[in-house]
C-alpha cells in the first residue's frame, strides 16, 4: 500500500531536516579532515565505523588511549570502533603482531593498555619477537603456544591486512582515525587530543544523518531533494 502524501510530505521534511544540520555544521570543521581518495568499505553497512591506527611505541598514541577509552564507553550501538595497528616497515609490523597475537590467544583485554604501560611507563624495550614472547609469558603464554600464534597463518593474514589497510586509507602518522571509510582524522589539522575527538563526532553524526536519510529514501521510494517537496502525480 502506497503511503499518503501527507505522511510522504513529512518523511521527506525529516529527512532534509537531517541533512541540512549536518550541512550546517560543516563550515566548522571544514579543514580539519581529510577525505580519502578511494573510499574503503567497512565491516558492517547497517553500523558506523570507526578504525583507530596506533603503533605500540608511540608516545602520543600512549596519550591519546587515556581520552579514547572514556569517549569509547560513550558510544551508542550503531557505532563500531575497531582497532588497527599501523604498519610502516619491520619494526612496527613487529608490534602489529603482537597486537594480533593478543587477539587470537584471547587476551587482547589485557595485554593492550599493559603493553602500552610497559612500554610508556615502565620504559621496557620490546621491539623484538623475543621481547614480545617475555611479555606475554607474564600472561600465562608458554613459548610454545606463542611461536605457534604469533608465527601462525591468522596472525600473518590480520597483520598483511593491516599494512595493506594503512595504505589504502592514507594514513602517514600516529594516531589517525578513519569514519566509516570515507573520512581520515589525524594531528595534522587538529592542536589537540580533544579536538579530534570533537572532529570524529561530527563526522558520526553526519554519517548518522546520511544513512538515516537514505532510510526514509527507502521508505518512500523518493529520492530525498527539495524537488522531493513538489506535488507528486497522482495515480488511477
Amino acid at each position: 500500500m502506497q503511503l499518503s502524501f501527507r505522511k510522504a510530505f513529512w518523511i521527506t521534511i525529516t529527512s532534509l531536516f537531517l541533512l541540512s544540520t549536518s550541512y550546517a555544521e560543516e563550515d566548522a570543521f571544514a579543514g580539519k579532515y581529510d577525505l580519502i581518495t578511494t573510499p574503503q568499505p567497512t565491516n558492517n553497512s547497517e553500523k558506523i565505523e570507526v578504525v583507530e591506527l596506533f603503533w605500540y611505541n608511540c608516545p602520543h598514541c600512549y596519550q591519546f588511549e587515556q581520552l579514547l577509552g572514556p569517549w569509547l564507553k560513550k558510544q551508542p550501538k550503531d557505532v563500531e570502533v575497531i582497532f588497527m595497528p599501523a604498519i610502516f616497515n619491520e619494526s612496527w609490523g613487529i608490534l602489529a603482531k603482537a597486537y594480533y597475537t593478543a587477539e587470537v590467544l584471547g587476551i587482547l583485554d589485557k595485554t593492550h593498555d599493559a603493553l602500552f604501560e610497559a612500554i610508556h611507563v615502565k620504559r621496557q624495550k620490546i621491539k623484538t619477537e623475543q621481547d614480545i614472547q617475555n611479555f606475554f609469558a607474564g600472561y600465562g603464554i608458554t613459548p610454545e603456544e606463542f611461536h605457534n600464534v604469533y608465527n601462525g597463518f591468522s596472525v600473518d593474514t590480520k597483520t598483511r591486512r593491516a599494512k595493506l589497510m594503512t595504505r589504502k586509507y592514507g594514513v602517514t602518522g600516529v594516531p589517525a582515525l578513519i569514519v566509516n571509510g570515507k573520512y581520515r582524522v589525524s594531528g595534522s589539522h587538529v592542536t589537540s587530543y580533544g579536538e579530534m575527538v570533537e572532529v570524529v563526532n561530527h563526522l558520526i553524526q553526519k554519517e548518522r544523518a546520511q544513512m538515516k536519510a537514505a532510510q526514509l529514501k527507502d521508505s518512500t521510494g523518493t529520492p530525498m531533494t527539495h524537488d522531493s517537496l513538489s506535488t507528486p502525480s497522482t495515480t488511477h
